[in-house]
């Protein structure tokens, strides 16, 4: 296994933090090179999702493990390996502390790591840095919870 992590604290709520990771509609606000995302069911495990990117390339996702408003982790498939996004919420008395980590596991992980590594590194930090700054952004304008800021229509769903 090959992984990565950053943390960051915000004065965003634990709940605020929990409505933007489950709602895939903005994931495009702050995960870099998202055009859109769409979950395919309710936030549990074994739900799938799709995300598209910039480059145009589709990506299914699984959310393989979820402990509402504590954490939630995300996989998707690589050539004999797994790609998990892993986002913990930790409560603390000005706030919380959202501690992101991305895992590379399978037989070819520890190559994909090396070949990744500063990507990897660069991504869990921009989106940490982009979740935290959106989060604000929430807050300053009085949401509690993520604003739904994008609804994917019929023909961006469809695989």
């Amino acid at each position: 296994m090959w992984s990565v992590q950053r943390s960051a604290e915000t004065k965003a709520s634990p709940t605020l933090i929990w409505s933007i990771l489950v709602d895939t509609s903005c994931w495009y606000e702050w995960i870099e090179g998202v055009e859109f995302s769409t979950i395919h069911g309710p936030v549990k495990e074994g739900t799938w999702g799709t995300i598209k990117g910039r480059n145009g390339r589709r990506t299914h996702f699984i959310i393989s493990e979820v402990q509402p408003g504590r954490f939630v982790v995300t996989r998707s498939r690589l050539p004999l390996a797994w790609i998990s996004y892993v986002f913990d919420i930790i409560k603390t008395p000005d706030g919380t502390i959202v501690v992101h980590r991305i895992e590379v596991t399978g037989p070819l992980s520890y190559l994909y790591g090396r070949l990744m590594t500063k990507k990897l590194e660069s991504k869990a930090a921009s989106n940490l840095s982009r979740l935290i700054a959106y989060a604000q952004e929430c807050m300053d304008i009085g949401k509690t919870k993520a604003p739904y800021a994008h609804k994917p229509s019929f023909r961006e769903i469809q695989i």
